[in-house]
C-alpha cells in the first residue's frame, strides 16, 4: 500500500513537472520569436527543456507500471520537485524580461535586449542545474544494472542540495574580423541602414546591397558592422571577400583559426565546409558576416557541375549575412529569390556636398555653390567625390580650375579617373588593390564581357553615341528578328550592373557620363575603340537610310 501511494505521488509530481515544463517551453519559443541574437544561456536552456520533458514522460510510465523499486521512487520524488522549482525560477525570469503581448515586435526586441544582460547570470545558474539533472536522468533511463542505478540516484539526489557543479565556462571573446576603420566623414545613407535592419528584423538571414561600382556599398557595410557591434557586443562579426575563390577561402581559414575550430589544422579538412557547418549550428552563437564584392556569377553560381560557393554560406536565423554586389540579378539569386536586393544609388546633392567638404584639406573654404557644381559633374558618386577631394588636396588647385578641367578637357578625365585614392582605413591588402574609378568599373566590364558578349557589345556601341535618348533601334542587329530575346537579355544585364537606365520614353536608354568615359577608356585599353567608333557611325547611317526610304515611300503613296 505504501508503495502504491509513493508511486502515485511520484507520478503526480512528474505530471506537474511535464505540464509546467511545456508551458515554459512555449514561453521560450515566444521569446525566441520576438528577440533575435539571444545569449547562449537562453538558447541552451531552450534545447535542454524538451529533452527533460521527454525523460520525465518516460519516468512517468515506469512509475505507473510499478517498474521502480521503493528506494528509487523515494529518491526521485524530491528530484522531480527540485526540477520543477528550477523551471519555475526560469519562468519568473522570462516574465520579468518578456514585454507585454500587445507591444510591437520592435518594442519587444528592444525591451528584451535591454534586460538580457541583467538576467543572464540567473539563467546561467538555472541552466547549469537543469543540465546536470538531464544528464543524470538520461543516464538513469539507459542504465539497467540495479547497483549502478542506486549510485546514480544518490548522485541525482545530491544535485538538489548544492549549487551548480561548476562555474559556467568563461565565454570566448567575441571575434571582430573587420579590418576597416569607421569613417568619421560618413554621411547620409540612413534610409539604407534602416532598410538593412528592417529586412533582418523580418527574419531574413541574408540581405544584399547592389549598385554600380563606386556608389559606396562596401562603406555602408563597414558602418553597419560598427553599428551591429554596438547593439550586440557579445556576437561575432566576420568580413569575407567574395571577389575570388582564393580570397574567400583565405577568409574562411582565418575564421577557423580565430574561432579555434576543431580539425582546422588537418591538411585534408575542407575549411569552407568546416566553417559553414560550425556557423550554421545555432549552439555556437549569433554572428554577422559581410560578404563583400560578390560580383562574379560564374564563381557563385557556375553553370558547370562544380560546387558553387553559395553552398558554403552558413544558414540559420541566428546569423546574418550582408552581401554587396554590382550585379543586381546575382544579388537576387544569392538571397535565393526570397526578397529584392536593396539598391544603393548615388548620393543626394546635399549629402554629396557634405561628403566633398568633409574630405578637403583643412583651411580650404569650398562654398556650397562650387561644391554643388563639382559633385553634379562627378555624378554624385562617393568614390569620384573622394577621388576629386584627394586630387585637390594633393595639387592645391583652385576648385574653379578643376571644374573647368572636368567641363572642357574631356580627354584628361580618364587620367584623373585612373588615379587611385589612398584609404588609410583599409587593411594593407586592400590598400594595395587600386580603388580608382576606372579600375573599379573595369572589374564590372570584365564580368559583363565574360557573362554576355552581346551585353558588352551593346555597352561599347552605346558609349560611342550621345549618352542620352539612345533608341533601341540603334542597338538592333539584323539577326535580332530571329533571336529577339538576345538583345533583351543584354539590356537586362546592363541594367542589373546599373550601367544604363531606361528613360520615360519606352525602349529608350541613357548611360551616365562617367560610365561612358570609362567604357571608352576600357575599349582603348583593349585596342577596340576605333572598331566601335566605326560601328556607331554605320549604325546611325543605317537608321538614317531606313528612315529616308520610309519617307520616300510615303511621298510616292
Amino acid at each position: 500500500m505504501v508503495e502504491v501511494i509513493a508511486a502515485v505521488g511520484l507520478a503526480s509530481a512528474i505530471v506537474s513537472l511535464v505540464e509546467f515544463g511545456a508551458k515554459v517551453i512555449k514561453r521560450l519559443d515566444e521569446f525566441k520569436t520576438n528577440v533575435h541574437d539571444l545569449p547562449q544561456s537562453f538558447l541552451h536552456i531552450s534545447r535542454q527543456l524538451p529533452l527533460l520533458v521527454k525523460v520525465a514522460n518516460s519516468l512517468h510510465e515506469q512509475a505507473c507500471d510499478n517498474r521502480l523499486d521503493q528506494t528509487t521512487k523515494d529518491a526521485l520524488l524530491p528530484v522531480v520537485a527540485g526540477l520543477e522549482k528550477e523551471i519555475r525560477k526560469l519562468d519568473t525570469v522570462l516574465l520579468e524580461v518578456l514585454p507585454a503581448a500587445q507591444a510591437s515586435t520592435w518594442e519587444k526586441c528592444v525591451m528584451a535586449v535591454k534586460s538580457l544582460t541583467v538576467q543572464k547570470k540567473k539563467v546561467d545558474d538555472i541552466a547549469a542545474v537543469i543540465q546536470a539533472y538531464v544528464v543524470n536522468l538520461t543516464a538513469f533511463q539507459t542504465t539497467y544494472n540495479a547497483a549502478v542505478n542506486r549510485s546514480l540516484v544518490r548522485l541525482i539526489t545530491n544535485q538538489t542540495s548544492r549549487a551548480p557543479a561548476s562555474e559556467p565556462q568563461k565565454p570566448r571573446k567575441p571575434a571582430w574580423m573587420v579590418n576597416f576603420d569607421s569613417d568619421r566623414h560618413f554621411v547620409g545613407r540612413d534610409e539604407i541602414i534602416e532598410a538593412i535592419e528592417g529586412q533582418f528584423r523580418d527574419e531574413k538571414s541574408r540581405v544584399v546591397l547592389t549598385g554600380i561600382g563606386g556608389v559606396g556599398k562596401s562603406r555602408i557595410a563597414i558602418q553597419y558592422c560598427y553599428r551591429y557591434r554596438q547593439q550586440f557586443a557579445d556576437n561575432d562579426v566576420f568580413w569575407v571577400h567574395g571577389a575570388s575563390k582564393a580570397r574567400f577561402e583565405t577568409a574562411y581559414q582565418q575564421i577557423a583559426g580565430r574561432l579555434e575550430l576543431p580539425g582546422r589544422q588537418d591538411r585534408e579538412v575542407d575549411h569552407l565546409q568546416l566553417v559553414s557547418d560550425w556557423l550554421s549550428d545555432e549552439e555556437h552563437g549569433s554572428w554577422l558576416m559581410v560578404l563583400d564584392n560578390a560580383d562574379d556569377r560564374d564563381l557563385w553560381l557556375p553553370p558547370s557541375a562544380r560546387k558553387p560557393l553559395i553552398t558554403y554560406l552558413p544558414r540559420g536565423h541566428h546569423g546574418r549575412i550582408l552581401i554587396t554586389s554590382r550585379d543586381n540579378q546575382l544579388g537576387y539569386s544569392l538571397v535565393e529569390g526570397k526578397h529584392d536586393p536593396i539598391k544603393v544609388t548615388r548620393l543626394g546633392p546635399i549629402e554629396a556636398r557634405h561628403l566633398l567638404q568633409s574630405k578637403l584639406f583643412d583651411g580650404n573654404e569650398l562654398g556650397d555653390k562650387d561644391a554643388d557644381k563639382l559633385t553634379a559633374l562627378l555624378e554624385y558618386l562617393p568614390l569620384t567625390i573622394t577621388q576629386a577631394a584627394a586630387y585637390l588636396k594633393e595639387i592645391r588647385e583652385p576648385v574653379t580650375q578643376y571644374l573647368d578641367l572636368l567641363k572642357n578637357r574631356t580627354s584628361d578625365i580618364p587620367d584623373i579617373l585612373e588615379e587611385s585614392v589612398d584609404d588609410p582605413g583599409r587593411d594593407r591588402e586592400d590598400r594595395e588593390a587600386s580603388n580608382s574609378v576606372f579600375l573599379t568599373w573595369r572589374i564590372s566590364f570584365d564580368h559583363i564581357s565574360r557573362q554576355s558578349e552581346r551585353a558588352a557589345d551593346t555597352l561599347s556601341l552605346m558609349a560611342m553615341l550621345d549618352r542620352q535618348a539612345i533608341s533601341l533601334e540603334l542597338l538592333q542587329r539584323p539577326e535580332d528578328k530571329e533571336r529577339p530575346l538576345e538583345l533583351k537579355a543584354a539590356i537586362s544585364k546592363l541594367k542589373a550592373f546599373a550601367f544604363i537606365a531606361e528613360e520615360n520614353v519606352p525602349s529608350t536608354y541613357s548611360l551616365h557620363r562617367l560610365v561612358q568615359i570609362s567604357t571608352q577608356r576600357w575599349l582603348d585599353h583593349h585596342n577596340r575603340l576605333l572598331t566601335w567608333q566605326e560601328a556607331a557611325v554605320s549604325a546611325v547611317a543605317e537608321k538614317i537610310s531606313v528612315h529616308r526610304r520610309v519617307q520616300e515611300l510615303a511621298v510616292v503613296e
